[in-house]
């Protein structure tokens, strides 16, 4: 992915928020590029899951059914 739309900052910030203090530049942008493709794949399967059942929204409960096996965990109900 060549566009990036993670902040530096926030990922950092988040890093720190779980005890990594000190981290590395490289390190916050291999977490943000992991981040930002994960997220990509995701919506494109929501969205698809969205087509499929003839809406162009997605829904969070697209985006738990792209997710894959977390539906008890936020009491989606089919």
């Amino acid at each position: 992915m060549d566009e990036h739309f993670l902040a530096t900052a926030a990922v950092r910030r988040l890093m720190k928020s779980r005890g990594a203090y000190i981290v590395s530049q490289k390190a916050v942008e291999s977490l943000k590029t992991h981040l930002e493709d994960n997220a990509a794949n995701l919506t494109k399967k929501a969205l698809k899951i969205a087509n499929d059942d003839g809406r162009e929204k997605v829904s969070s409960d697209d985006l738990i059914k792209a997710i894959g096996g977390l539906e008890e965990l936020y009491d989606i109900e089919d």
